[in-house]
């Protein structure tokens, strides 16, 4: 079958700028109503207990201020920053919690010895810290869209995605634990953004390698249900880049035990009427950023938190279920989009 693809310019506006504003001296915060005149001190109480045999890190809680540095970041730039723990030492009665970021800078943070509080011009509780970014993010990615949002007894949600376009591949990956919590009480369908160019010629953003993998990925939902496609785009999302992926799906299909041989028949024998039905919904969705959510008919743009988007969902049931009340994962929430 001979079928009619465009390749496209590149996305320029998707990929998420590499930019990690973490310096050693941080001052004049400000988020919404959260005010903090933050300053780094690095403690002077004329010890230096060093090395000493009894000090064990936790980790646990060096980890926990490693996340609330990366809500930090993401609050104050817009830009998602992936940190790691590097140590911890004594200093003194004080610690050094010491992190450092994709570049390898280190970021050294002065801590009390139980770890609660990070010294600074004002004392800063940790946990207390967390949760009002965290409750910032999720009000700064809980748009739901313009107008009302209507309440069903089983609301459905559509997620609009490019195979390869980074903000998309992040919704997928912040959205899998709501969806896979809810998804016995809602109607979840993936979509795929595609242009159609008349005469037969199909074309999604980044080239023909994403148009092949949209619809790949749509047999998968098809064949294999909900579940069995969050769980391969999520992988699908780590290993594979466009260099790769017209032989590194295979890999991952098969480590997921999809069948790749009926996937390949079926993208011959389905193909166009696959493109066919998701440019139809694109264009009729008036849709053209990646991502875009649809719950009810409505749409909101953008990448939200995992707790924005279980949010989102469970204020469109007419009865919110207990699921609701479970906590989910997923604070990549970045401002970009493809389209």
């Amino acid at each position: 079958m001979d079928k009619k693809k465009v390749d496209n310019k590149d996305c320029t506006t998707c990929e998420s700028q590499n930019i990690y504003l973490l310096v050693a001296v941080i001052v004049g915060f400000a988020i919404g109503y959260l005010y903090f005149n933050w300053a780094v001190v690095v403690p002077d109480n004329g010890l230096n207990v060093t090395g000493v045999d009894e000090f064990k890190p936790d980790l646990a809680e060096a980890t926990n201020i490693k996340e609330m540095m990366e809500l930090y970041v993401l609050a104050n730039t817009g830009t998602p920053a992936t940190l790691n723990v590097k140590g911890v030492n004594e200093a003194g009665k004080y610690l050094k919690v010491v992190l450092f970021d994709a570049s390898g800078q280190e970021i050294p943070i002065y801590v009390s010895e139980d770890y609660s509080e990070i010294l600074s011009t004002n004392k800063i509780n940790v946990d207390e810290f967390k949760a009002e970014l965290q409750t910032y993010l999720d009000a700064l990615y809980a748009d739901a869209g313009t107008g009302e949002l209507d309440q069903t007894e089983k609301p459905v949600v559509e997620l609009y995605v490019m195979s390869n376009c980074p903000a998309g591949n992040a919704a997928e990956n912040n959205i899998i634990e709501t969806i896979k919590l809810l998804e016995d009480k809602i109607e979840f369908e993936p979509m795929y953004i595609l242009t159609n160019y008349g005469n037969g010629v199909y074309g999604s953003l980044h080239g023909t390698y994403e148009l092949n993998q949209d619809v790949r990925e749509k047999i998968i939902y098809n064949m294999y249900g909900t579940s069995a496609w969050l769980d391969y785009v999520v992988a699908v999302n780590s290993q594979c880049d466009s260099t790769s992926m017209e032989t590194c799906w295979e890999t991952v299909a098969t480590e997921q035990e999809l069948d790749v041989e009926v996937i390949k028949t079926t993208y011959e024998t389905d193909f166009d009427s696959i493109v066919t039905a998701e440019a139809a919904a694109t264009s009729s969705n008036g849709i053209s950023a990646s991502p875009t959510i649809v719950v009810n008919g409505q749409k909101s743009s953008g990448t939200k938190t995992g707790e924005s988007y279980k949010s989102l969902i469970c204020n469109a049931f007419l009865e919110t279920p207990d699921e609701c009340d479970e906590t989910v994962s997923g604070n990549t929430a970045v401002t970009d989009s493809c389209e």
